[in-house]
């Protein structure tokens, strides 16, 4: 159900042939990679790439083949060959930023598939995925923009409609995503993108038992479909049908047992029905993955006030969670983050912080490196509130862009702390995000845009 899917379906549109010998290793690529043999296929391009080094046509097949087993870096160099060969090449400008894309390195993607929409505006899949992409960025009104240009090249297309659904269900106009829902289902009513988007027009809307019969029929069609069964039982739960709630969050944990709202929507459910040790047990469960979440269920098993929603806003039906393994330092995470797609540092995670931090010394280096600019550190100062109530001001550094786990948020505020601080990874960070939490099972970070 992931739009890469879908972009992949479109590979043979995009796909170069010839008219060559039986036995010349472009023909014999083709033949292979028309018989989805791409590991052989990629071979082939790359002996016709040796003989011919200045066939672009060959560079462009080689990555269209390597964009097929996930080899996506080697799909960007040989798709940055054919552009060095021939700079107005379209299709090698979208395919570079569809394999960017499958990197979450999205502003790259975002830089090609702006040049290969300079290049011929009449594409309306480059459009499709820069929207996706500003969608991941949380861009919504720079991915209404695109997508509208999408639909307009291909106004029967029913993943765009979907997709600009999403995109209006994220901007709040939801009578507007249902009417593009709807159209979508009308056409197709075996879309089960469609059905669980207008579920989502619905439940965003606080119209959850309007939402309950879309997402059970995305159950149905894709059934297994974690996130579907998951909002499904959700909206079990916002109408008390709790006996419901509970198998359909079983579902979702047989499918994804990793995911915390999950088994935090499981403990709702039981405690719900005054069966504390089946919610305890989902409780036990959660900690491993969520401790914190895990103390917010805790509370209202104990009958206490202060429980959280199992999800906030709509996402978009595309899944982009990345997931990083963690380094423990006594009572502390480290985690590597990308700095300005530049260099990577190990930050300390925390929560706590209200902002990334950056220690002095660590600017100047990064500055004298090219890392950051000038204008970067521009002199700004901000008073910060420290944990014993004390506070103090420090200079405020813009970041273009943090990465962490292929996840990517731009011009991001951090704090220029003392010569000696820490690199934190704070709130300027962690908030901006759809989700994030700590697998304590596996150690890992688990980030959702």
């Amino acid at each position: 159900m992931k739009t890469l899917l879908r972009i992949s379906i479109l590979i043979a549109a995009f796909f170069v042939t010839g008219a060559l010998g039986q036995n010349d290793p472009f023909d014999v690529g083709l033949k292979q990679f028309q018989a989805k043999d791409y590991v052989a296929a990629a071979n082939s391009f790359g002996k016709a790439v040796q003989q011919t080094p200045q066939n672009y046509q060959a560079h462009f097949n080689l990555g269209l083949c390597y964009y097929n087993i996930k080899r996506y870096d080697d799909a960007i160099g040989s798709f940055q060959k054919a552009i060095g060969i021939k700079p107005d090449y379209v299709r090698a400008n979208y395919w570079l930023g569809n394999s960017y894309y499958s990197l979450r390195r999205y502003d790259e993607a975002v830089s090609w598939l702006q040049k290969a929409i300079q290049a011929d505006a009449t594409q309306p899949q480059a459009y499709y995925l820069l929207g996706i992409i500003y969608q991941a960025q949380k861009r919504f009104p720079e991915a209404e923009t695109v997508m509208k240009k999408a639909l307009d090249l291909k106004p029967a297309d029913i993943d765009y409609k979907v997709e600009m659904g999403n995109v209006l269900v994220n901007l709040k106009r939801y009578p507007e995503a249902i009417v593009l829902f709807d159209a979508a289902i009308k056409a197709d009513p075996t879309n089960a993108n469609a059905q669980l988007g207008m579920g989502n027009a619905y439940y965003n809307n606080s119209k959850n038992s309007e939402s309950i019969p879309y997402y059970k029929r995305a159950t149905e069609l894709s059934p297994n479909w974690a996130t579907a069964h998951t909002y499904l039982a959700d909206a079990y739960y916002r109408t008390k049908q709790y006996s419901l709630a509970i198998s359909s969050f079983d579902a979702a944990i047989k499918l994804d047992n990793k995911r915390a709202d999950t088994w935090y929507g499981l403990g709702l459910s039981y405690a719900a029905l005054k069966n504390k040790p089946m919610a305890q047990y989902a409780q036990k469960e959660l900690v491993l993955i969520d401790a914190a979440k895990a103390d917010i269920l805790q509370r209202e098993i104990d009958g206490k006030p202060g429980v959280a929603p199992m999800r906030e806003g709509n996402t978009s039906n595309n899944s982009n969670i990345g997931r990083i393994k963690l380094q423990r330092e006594g009572g502390t995470y480290k985690v590597p983050v990308v700095i300005n797609d530049k260099i990577t540092l190990d930050f300390t995670l925390d929560s706590g912080a209200s902002d990334v931090s950056v220690p002095t010394d660590v600017v100047l280096v990064l500055m004298r490196m090219g890392t950051i600019r000038a204008e970067d550190y521009d002199g700004q100062y901000r008073t910060y509130t420290l944990a014993d109530g004390s506070t103090v001001r420090n200079r405020v550094l813009k970041l273009r862009s943090l990465s962490v786990a292929g996840i990517k948020l731009t011009d991001v505020e951090a704090s220029v702390t003392d010569v000696k601080g820490s690199l934190l990874l704070g709130q300027s960070f962690l908030k901006r995000l759809g989700s994030w939490s700590i697998n304590n099972r596996t150690d890992e970070l688990v980030l959702e845009p």
